[in-house]
């Protein structure tokens, strides 16, 4: 008992002599919390940059969002392809929703698809078919 005690406070002299100390709160950094809002018809997947998991945005609905750096970027998937890319800056305690007040908010809007006309409409001048007019058959000459 008396050498695991000795040795726990030659090791702790030690620290403190060499300048390490045990709780330096001067290197822990808060995360940022925000929120990503998804306005489209379906579940987007977002990888999350803190643990390597993804997380799933429900179809118009939102999710809180940590992150640890003061930029960066959120990619949405849906179906395994990327639907939206959107650069995040942090503004700490910038933005409100729903009667709190957030970091960064990310918004994941639907990408504005273009109707069936103009899907299909040529892009040169239309050209009206002609009908070839017959002649009538005679029927005296057959017979």
């Amino acid at each position: 008992m008396k050498r695991w005690l000795l040795f726990t406070l030659a090791a702790i002299f030690l620290l403190s002599m060499s300048g390490m100390s045990l709780g330096n709160q001067g290197d822990l950094r808060l995360p940022y919390t925000g929120v990503i809002q998804n306005k489209t018809n379906h579940d987007i997947s977002v990888p999350s940059l803190n643990s390597g998991a993804t997380l799933i945005v429900p179809a118009r609905g939102w999710i809180e969002y940590q992150a640890w750096e003061p930029s960066f970027e959120i990619i949405g998937y849906f179906n395994g392809k990327p639907e939206c890319c959107q650069k995040v800056q942090v503004n700490p305690k910038g933005y409100q929703f729903m009667c709190q007040t957030y970091d960064f908010e990310a918004t994941i809007c639907p990408v504005e698809e273009m109707t069936v006309i103009e899907k299909y409409r040529p892009s040169g001048k239309l050209k009206k078919r002609i009908r070839k007019r017959r002649s009538p058959v005679k029927l005296q000459e057959k017979g």
